[in-house]
């Protein structure tokens, strides 16, 4: 009989359309993904705990039978699904690395770090899609490659051509992103920060479908003619069009704050004419200015200059473009949940690169679901738990909770919210509020999935031998 956790359960939307040529190699898929989700970590030896299941997924990742790109298509094909009643979903675009430990070098893992350290391990460039309300919809995109573990002898020119530029990877992201979204009425809004403010980038973003926000990084000339015009300075010389206040929370040498905006908008001319090689014209876009105005005495002002091919003709439309940058962070929380969270990627001791981008890979779908599930704990916290768990998780989860509630607490009949269930499955994992007084975050999440899929699978096999009604 077949599982309801297996078939009907988040993996089944995450892959339901790999492509491999033997069905049994999706099952495995499925089954390593399910596994990756109960029992966090970025060991095979601790996520898969017997040994035929070690055996499975250490068959399928060393052997090369099914490649990280092919994971990748079918998660982003599950992702545009889950965009598909939306006008646009926001993509934040961003880059990492996963470092290997290698200490005898024997292995085609690139550099990691500087060539003084010398580490190994894969660069990769991801790109999160997230909804209108910041719910992470599913990775829609990664892009992998190795670095040379030698330094170049440098050239006569200090000019690189494109293809020797690591910027190309993010090219190639964009436009995996816009393929995944080509037949889609939903339109990507690609989101990338400073590294974004790179020529071939920008001229890849101008000229495509989607829209974007990219935040400046250089005091870049505009126009083409003469006297010079800066950026900086030709925005500082527009008037106000609007304030409006954020709240910044404390931070790393930063003090929690209500900050004063003030916003500046202008459509200019990129004058790229430095970049003389690639014979480019230069790109008109929109910038939108958002300065920190009176700031508090020793701290670093906000200060976002964004180009973007958004309208900027109304108060409405500018506060979008402004509010699309603060969904960028979306990225950073996703790669603290895959890297150092629940999913811990970089503990694995997989020796290839391409089984490490397999694995991480997968890794990468668990980390964006613990996302998804703290998120609409939070966007959308009177939805039924149905819109993510199964009604078996669902049971399994009441089943736990019964079993640690506390006096006051009360655990009905019927279908909780999907606030209350993530609320209910980080207490299991260990959430007490105590220690910061804030929403459980995606470690505590994790913790408490592991024991629900847990009770989950048991009650689903107790039904199948008719030992549970």
């Amino acid at each position: 009989m077949r599982s309801d956790v297996d078939e009907r359960s988040w993996v089944s939307e995450e892959f339901g359309e790999l492509e491999v040529v033997d069905a049994r190699l999706k099952t495995r898929v499925k089954r390593m993904a399910r596994r990756a989700m109960e029992c966090g970590g970025g060991r095979i030896s601790d996520v898969f705990r017997n040994d035929a299941e070690r055996q499975g997924a250490y068959d399928l990742l060393e052997g090369g039978r099914v490649r990280g790109e092919t994971l990748s298509e079918a998660m982003g094909a599950a992702c545009v699904e889950r965009s598909v009643h939306a006008t646009f979903v926001f993509v934040p675009i961003d880059g990492s690395s996963i470092q290997v430990v290698d200490r005898r070098k024997r292995t085609d893992l690139g550099l990691v770090g500087t060539y003084t350290n010398n580490g190994r391990g894969l660069q990769v460039v991801s790109a999160l899609a997230v909804s209108l309300d910041g719910t992470p919809l599913g990775l829609c995109a990664q892009t992998w490659w190795a670095r040379p573990t030698k330094r170049c002898k440098p050239g006569p020119s200090t000019y690189r051509p494109i293809d020797e530029r690591e910027s190309r990877f993010y090219v190639q992201t964009v436009k995996d992103v816009q393929q995944r979204y080509a037949q889609s009425t939903c339109v990507p809004w690609i989101l990338i920060d400073r590294g974004g403010d790179a020529t071939v980038i920008l001229d890849e973003l101008v000229r495509g479908r989607s829209r974007f926000t990219v935040r400046a990084s250089w005091n870049r000339r505009i126009g083409s003619g003469q006297p010079r015009s800066f950026l900086r300075e030709t925005l500082g010389k527009q008037p106000i069009q609007q304030h409006y206040e954020v709240l910044v929370p404390a931070g790393h040498k930063r003090v929690a704050r209500r900050a004063k905006m003030a916003v500046r908008v202008a459509t200019v001319e990129l004058n790229v004419s430095h970049d003389w090689q690639a014979l480019r014209s230069n790109p008109t876009v929109n910038v939108v200015w958002a300065r920190e105005i009176n700031p508090l005495a020793g701290e670093k002002p906000l200060d976002w200059m964004l180009y973007t091919n958004a309208p900027i003709a109304t108060a409405e439309d500018v506060r979008l473009v402004v509010r699309s940058y603060t969904m960028r962070w979306r990225i950073e929380d996703f790669h603290k949940t895959w890297k150092s969270g629940h999913c811990r990627v970089e503990e694995t001791q997989l020796r290839s690169v391409a089984a490490v981008k397999t694995w991480a890979t997968l890794l990468g779908a668990v980390a964006a679901r613990i996302e998804r599930l703290r998120h609409l704990a939070r966007n959308a916290p009177e939805a039924p738990a149905t819109v993510e768990l199964t009604d078996v998780e669902i049971e399994a989860l009441k089943l736990l909770k019964l079993d640690q509630k506390k006096k006051t607490e009360v655990v009905g009949p019927g279908i909780p919210t999907i606030g209350l269930a993530v609320r209910w499955i980080a207490d299991i994992g260990g959430y007490t509020g105590k220690s910061s007084g804030g929403p459980p975050g995606a470690m505590k999440i994790g913790r408490g999935l592991e024991r629900v899929s847990d009770a989950a699978l048991l009650l689903d096999r107790l039904r199948a031998a008719g030992k549970l009604r």
